[in-house]
């Protein structure tokens, strides 16, 4: 079977895995652990928001017909009751002829209906006494239009009037003078807004980023419904391998793959249980890979896959005693991509290569980990641009460019980020997608071409 491998395509090799993916079960887990994470269930709104009344702005809750024709000219005068600050809840109802100084977000109290921006008007106190009389102690504008109001303002105390009065008692009330009518309603939240209790908040099998903690946080949330990571063995094959500590040796490399794979496992959402080399020998091969699938839900490999004497993993898979899906994809790079499923867990192998093994992982890996998360779209997203530079190699299969995209002009472009051989490892950094070039001819530089897009952070 090493060399009389059967092909398929990409697309027909990816419904092969899909296809035998069962979604893995739920757990809760803290809410600020939940990040990245996968919701198991659809979770709805616990009470409407906003849950009170509220005010959308600092200023003045008051009843719109108290203020009806106000200008500056003719500004309304309210007596001011109270103070709410944001987080308190109002201490008097508001009254005809009465005003609330409020804060953003606090709570409208009873009887209001609107709210006049500080912007629009001009807060006065006053001194009253046991006859009646009224004597000013400050005035506090914030707008311009003020000014006409403020001239009626008195501004001095004679001696004789202080003389008069120090015998009798003084009550200091405060008033808003409203230069602006404003609609009835202006700058108020009602209770239900923004969403109302029982509503679908997140649906599930979405992904929780920063948006969604937040949702998460504002109902009450405090752990979440997951669906379980999936849990990864990462095996490397080639007694060429050293360590990423270890010093360089003729004809020997590090261990690049198991580095570049663990860090796109974790990525994919899913959980790196074991990194372990493997030895050239197929029969212990064979007894490593038994026993984390016997433990994991996806034994990843790096190499081994081609038709060399050493090629362990493709021996292996020539002797499988579960169901093999595919050992040959119609690509480059990365056709010897080989797959297999034994009692519910993927056995994926994937080249030895850096660039052949970086593009399996994204065209069929990681699909598989994010659909058993129950994700949706796990597919990578296709999208059309025109290519920079030429591309005029001639293709047996597909081929997919590890690229990078570009935009001018209102226009998407991409182009490949560097050396297009399946053995360089420097073009993976800088590749935020992958070109699609079809069988057959190349390419021309501002052709239009298929992309798929990938994910650039962890």
């Amino acid at each position: 079977m090493k060399f009389n491998r059967p092909t398929v395509e990409v697309a027909t090799a990816q419904k092969l895995l899909l296809r035998h993916v069962k979604e893995l079960e739920a757990e809760r887990v803290p809410l600020l652990q939940s990040f990245g994470r996968t919701l198991a269930e659809d979770v709805r709104a616990t009470h409407p928001v906003p849950h009170f009344v509220k005010s959308g702005m600092d200023g003045y809750a008051v009843r719109a017909a108290d203020i009806q024709g106000a200008t500056p000219e003719q500004p309304a005068v309210l007596r001011v009751n109270q103070l709410i600050p944001c987080g308190a809840v109002p201490a008097l109802p508001i009254g005809p002829g009465e005003a609330a100084r409020i804060m953003t977000g606090a709570m409208l109290p009873d009887g209001a209906d609107t709210v006049v921006m500080f912007e629009m008007t001009e807060e006065r106190v006053v001194e009253k006494n046991d006859t009646g009389d009224t004597v000013p102690v400050n005035a506090t504008s914030t707008n311009a239009m003020n000014t006409n109001a403020t001239s009626t303002n008195a501004t001095s105390t004679n001696a004789t009037s202080m003389n008069a009065t120090s015998n009798v008692n003084h009550v200091q009330e405060t008033y808003a003078f409203i230069f602006k009518e404003v609609p009835l309603g202006r700058n108020v939240s009602q209770i239900g807004e923004e969403m109302s209790e029982g509503e679908l908040l997140l649906e599930r099998g979405r992904t929780i980023q920063a948006g969604e903690a937040a949702l998460l946080a504002t109902f009450g949330f405090s752990t979440v419904p997951v669906v379980r990571r999936p849990r990864v063995a990462i095996l490397t094959t080639g007694s060429e391998l050293l360590a990423v500590e270890d010093p360089l040796q003729p004809g020997k490399i590090r261990n690049s793959n198991r580095v570049m794979l663990a860090a796109l496992v974790e990525s994919a959402g899913a959980e790196v249980m074991a990194l372990q080399s493997v030895p050239d020998d197929v029969d212990q091969a064979r007894t490593i890979v038994r026993d984390w699938m016997t433990r994991a839900d996806v034994v990843l490999t790096s190499g081994g896959v081609s038709v060399g004497d050493f090629d362990i993993m493709a021996d292996l898979l020539d002797t499988w005693d579960g169901n093999l899906l595919f050992q040959k994809v119609e690509m480059r790079p990365g056709s010897v991509t080989s797959a297999a499923v034994r009692q519910g867990v993927f056995l994926c192998a994937l080249s030895g290569n850096p660039g052949a093994c970086f593009v399996g992982f994204e065209l069929f890996v990681r699909p598989v980990l994010h659909a058993l998360q129950a994700r949706r779209n796990v597919l990578p997203a296709p999208f059309t641009a025109r290519l920079r530079g030429d591309y005029p190699k001639a293709n047996i299969y597909a081929r997919y460019l590890r690229a990078k995209t570009t935009f001018a002009d209102g226009m998407i472009y991409v182009e490949p980020a560097g050396q297009d051989r399946s053995s360089v490892t420097v073009s993976i950094k800088e590749s935020d997608c992958l070109i699609v070039i079809p069988p057959g001819g190349g390419v021309s530089d501002g052709d239009l071409v298929t992309a798929l897009r990938l994910p650039t952070a962890l």
